[in-house]
């Protein structure tokens, strides 16, 4: 931080306690920052309508409203305002509350000085780096990403948040189904943090031995057990001062939970077999296909884990939900593999692109892309036909294909995905009688999902 730029944060100390408020402003002012002070809710609230501040600390109790209330309040009307809370109690709902509520940090008391001047140079750096990101990539309502593909309206907003919350150190969880692209989010969100200069751990945790799991996230000392004929560095230290990805976080089995738990509010690992403990600094991301709720309601999954890692929950839908997609990850896929296979492929003929528009992919993303390999491979001419798709693809037939055809020749895309979209629906009715249920459960969506369909494409 240069020298004077500390002179530049006007801190707020929001503290119904005079000497812990006196203390704290002492202490900031001898730091270099510029510290309004407020025994009360309604006077902080004074102070921020006259002055514009960047920091704010909150007490959770004060005398005439609640803590978190009065983070709501200014996050409503002064969102540029950053809010650390501060509360007497070691709860991790009250902080996750906090952090939901639009806070970007919190601190126990009594307050560790050093900690809280840890926090504020961390924040600082946000501004500096959310500027930066301003200026390269202009109003971030565009979101234009060349990592990632798309066109759906759903993407946008997924998109626009995961960078919102990139720069911050808030915990995240990714949720959808297989092959949805919740890696290539995480990376993204690594990418654009303070932190994309350091490592990016990527974990598979269902693809670990369970017997392992422990060792390999917490690392282990030659001797430790059966097998550990050298020192192991875990996963949790290869991650420091970068990002951990820990893809498929209910496969951890439960006293895995509790260890990790106990790291993450800690921030100390001691390795299988060692006596030394190691401290870690990194920013947390996870991902499951599972519902984790149900699991901790059937006690499979901690609750308290639950409410570290779900400071901000992202759904990633499944790609049948947005097909808009569908056709820019086709041409995506087809140049990507085009150059990779050394093929001069064009596209598809219009009988295989009439398929691929109407397959559901319950495999999502990854299944399409697959699709797309194969397709550049088998082709023999410039485009990829219904021979060169797999077998379970071939056999998808339409009494109505000369209609869709006609649809993408005019390049009327949005009606040909409705037509698709029509006849995959009336022929899951007529496969199940007219059970909707059924219907849903064989197209791979919910009922919810497929009554809204019929209504909106006027299926009779």
């Amino acid at each position: 931080m240069r020298k004077g730029q500390k002179n530049e944060i006007k801190i707020l100390v929001v503290e119904d306690e005079d000497t812990q408020r006196r203390l704290l402003a002492e202490f900031l002012e001898g730091a270099g920052y510029r510290v309004f002070a407020a025994p009360s809710g309604n006077a902080a609230l004074n102070i921020l309508n006259d002055t514009p501040l960047e920091i704010a600390l909150l007490d959770i109790k004060l005398p005439d409203t609640d803590g978190i209330e009065l983070l709501k309040t200014i996050v409503s009307r002064y969102p540029d305002v950053r809010c650390i809370m501060i509360t007497a109690m070691n709860d991790v709902k009250i902080a996750v509350s906090a952090m939901q509520n639009g806070a970007v940090d919190y601190l126990v008391k009594p307050v560790d000085f050093k900690e809280l001047q840890g926090k504020l140079e961390h924040i600082i750096k946000e501004f500096v780096f959310e500027r930066e990101i301003a200026r390269d990539r202009g109003y971030i309502d565009e979101v234009e990403l060349p990592e990632v593909v798309y066109r759906s309206q759903k993407m946008k907003e997924i998109l626009k948040v995961a960078l919102k919350i990139a720069p911050s150190m808030t915990p995240v969880l990714l949720t959808g189904e297989s092959g949805t692209g919740k890696s290539l989010l995480a990376r993204l969100i690594h990418s654009h943090s303070l932190r994309h200069n350091g490592p990016f751990v990527d974990v598979n945790v269902a693809a670990i031995p369970e017997t392992l799991v422990e060792a390999e996230l917490f690392g282990y000392r030659k001797g430790a057990f059966t097998g550990a004929v050298e020192d192991k560095v875990g996963i949790l230290e290869l991650a420091n001062k970068g990002t951990l990805f820990l893809d498929e976080i209910g496969e951890l089995a439960l006293n895995v939970q509790v260890k990790l738990l106990k790291a993450l509010e800690s921030g100390i690992i001691t390795p299988l077999g060692d006596t030394k403990e190691k401290r870690i600094d990194f920013r947390l991301i996870t991902a499951t296909n599972r519902d984790i709720k149900e699991m901790v309601k059937e006690g499979s999954f901690r609750e308290d884990l639950f409410y570290r890692i779900n400071v901000v929950h992202i759904h990633i839908p499944p790609l049948r939900e947005r097909r808009e997609d569908i056709m820019p990850l086709l041409e995506y896929f087809t140049r990507k593999y085009r150059e990779v296979e050394s093929k001069d492929i064009k596209g598809f003929s219009r009988e295989a692109l009439s398929i691929l528009l109407r397959y559901p992919y319950p495999g999502n993303t990854r299944e399409l892309e697959n699709i797309v390999h194969r397709g550049v491979v088998f082709a023999e001419g410039e485009y990829i036909g219904i021979d060169d798709l797999p077998d379970y693809l071939r056999d998808i037939k339409s009494d109505k294909e000369a209609i869709m055809l006609s649809d993408l020749e005019n390049l009327d895309l949005n009606r040909a995905i409705e037509n698709l979209e029509r006849e995959l629906i009336l022929k899951a009715l007529e496969v199940e009688g007219g059970v909707k249920s059924r219907a849903a459960k064989r197209l791979g969506i919910s009922e919810r999902v497929l009554r809204y369909k019929i209504e909106k494409l006027g299926i009779k």
